[in-house]
């Protein structure tokens, strides 16, 4: 079965960036990537897909700006994770929202654990 993934897209924060990266790599594997502006400007193959396929939704930071949008067009969204919730933002380094440290990619890994465990 298809899985849709959709991701945090802002560039202003590092939590975009890891999001970003979690959602790439995740392609590779059983997932389909969920065009969120191409959603949000209602799309009606985005939007088909949204409504027919589970999918998951990586938000960068408590605003969660994709899952909102995934929800306002009916997305079947079985999974929802928030970065801040996972990793922990204040007083660590992750590098930049351009370029990610070590422990960014350790960021990214954990989450994609995270994923990986919802969806078997």
């Amino acid at each position: 079965m298809q899985h849709g993934i959709a991701g945090c897209t802002g560039t202003k924060l590092v939590q975009g960036q890891i999001a970003r990266e979690v959602v790439y790599r995740l392609l590779k594997k059983k997932f389909v990537l969920i065009c969120t502006p191409a959603l949000s400007a209602g799309v009606e193959e985005d939007v088909e897909f949204v409504k027919k396929y589970p999918g998951i939704s990586i938000d960068g930071r408590g605003k969660e700006c994709c899952t909102k949008i995934l929800r306002e067009k009916g997305a079947k969204i079985f999974h929802s994770i928030n970065i801040e919730n996972i990793i922990e933002i204040e007083g660590r380094e992750y590098g930049s929202p351009l370029e990610l440290n070590e422990n960014g990619r350790d960021a990214i890994n954990k989450i994609i654990k995270e994923v990986k465990s919802k969806c078997k």
